[in-house]
């Protein structure tokens, strides 16, 4: 659960821009992220990745203690997917950067 949380997440914060720009709904478009005292929604998203991302972790550490393994394939497999996961979402970050700096250099000023 953490990780497909965290998946639609990272989405959004590297879709914001282009995600305004089509006008599809963001999750950095709920109430939530809009009343923050110091932080922008970009900034408060981070904050709940990072968390969501320790909970992956300690599943994934969890899991691995009660297979009573040390390596068990069933939890390296999933270990394997969640740095997939992680490297996709590089992947579609730097993807959605660079598109941005596309759009704004196309854009006459």
């Amino acid at each position: 659960m953490h990780l497909s949380n965290k998946a639609r997440m990272e989405n959004d914060r590297a879709s914001l821009q282009r995600d305004r720009n089509e006008r599809n709904l963001n999750s950095l478009d709920f109430p939530e992220f809009s009343q923050a005292a110091n932080l922008d929604a970009k900034d408060q998203i981070s904050n709940i990745l990072k968390y969501e991302k320790k909970c992956c972790q300690v599943a994934l550490d969890a899991l691995e203690q009660l297979t009573g393994k040390a390596k068990s394939t069933d939890v390296e497999a999933l270990r394997f997917y969640y740095f997939l996961t992680e490297v996709y979402n590089e992947i579609y970050t730097l993807k959605d950067i660079s598109s941005e700096r596309m759009t704004a250099q196309e854009t006459p000023v």
